[in-house]
């Protein structure tokens, strides 16, 4: 689940941020339309989610480069989160709607119980749903900038070179994104949900948001669904390591089927 949520992080932040005194809107526009190939993102995630009908509290600080290149997306993350004990390193590949990802056994050693002291890579192969897609977000980064109004992006402040803008999404800003690409929003956002971005040397370094979880009904995903409270406090900037999977790594990963054969025979 946890990867599912760094991912979807991953996504949004490349909507927005691929996503005066120039106009607001105009500024708005300039950052929304520069090309995000390498994103470096660090900061916290709080949630409560829903794991096994129960409400739990997870809370992540993310240290994450990401690489864009011929529409694959190639990330890897330092994890450090409160319910497992060590920090990790995960990482992945977004190719259309195929996720793969490489993790250390110690996650799925964590998850299943097991207390082994044999180490490898994991690799978890699954197709996802469109709404992670890298061709969903470039779809949807249109959409954003053909439907966000005056009255949604507005000038708070500003600090030195950095100046501090609130994005407002409301249920007509997101019939308009829905309109846009001639989809059908079968859900009412009842509250707005306001992300707080910050703007330097026309990039988006900072964006902060505080109880969010309204948005997560609009996915298809019912893991995201689950979320009953989510903010989020990140700091971006380039990444100057361009992200590889070894080939080491590729070839040595095992399933997690094939793990759990190795750990019974060994035990």
């Amino acid at each position: 689940m946890m990867k599912k949520y760094l991912l979807l992080t991953i996504c949004f932040l490349m909507l927005i941020t691929g996503c005066g005194k120039k106009s607001d809107m105009d500024v708005f526009n300039s950052v929304i339309d520069k090309s995000i190939d390498n994103l470096k993102i660090k900061g916290k995630i709080d949630m409560v989610t829903v794991l096994k009908e129960k409400e739990v509290d997870v809370s992540m600080n993310i240290d994450t480069n990401v690489t864009v290149k011929n529409d694959t997306v190639l990330f890897t993350s330092s994890i450090e989160k409160n319910t497992i004990t060590d920090n990790i390193t995960v990482y992945g590949e977004l190719e259309s709607n195929k996720l793969s990802l490489y993790m250390p056994s110690t996650v799925l050693d964590s998850k299943l119980g097991y207390n082994n002291e044999y180490s490898c890579w994991i690799i978890v192969d699954k197709l996802i749903n469109n709404d992670i897609s890298i061709f969903k977000i470039k779809k949807l980064q249109e959409a954003l900038k053909k439907s966000v109004r005056s009255e949604d992006f507005t000038y708070i402040d500003k600090s030195g070179k950095t100046s501090h803008y609130k994005l407002k999404v409301t249920d007509n800003l997101l019939t308009r994104m829905y309109d846009s690409i001639d989809g059908i929003k079968e859900e009412i956002l009842t509250e707005p949900i306001n992300f707080d971005v910050y703007i330097k040397n026309n990039k988006i370094v900072k964006i902060e948001a505080e109880n969010i979880e309204g948005i997560m009904k609009f996915s298809t995903d019912e893991e995201f669904k689950n979320i009953k409270k989510l903010s989020f406090s990140l700091e971006l900037s380039d990444n100057k390591e361009t992200v590889e999977i070894s080939d080491d790594v590729k070839k040595r990963a095992l399933t997690e089927n094939a793990y759990k054969r190795m750990i019974s025979i060994n035990n």
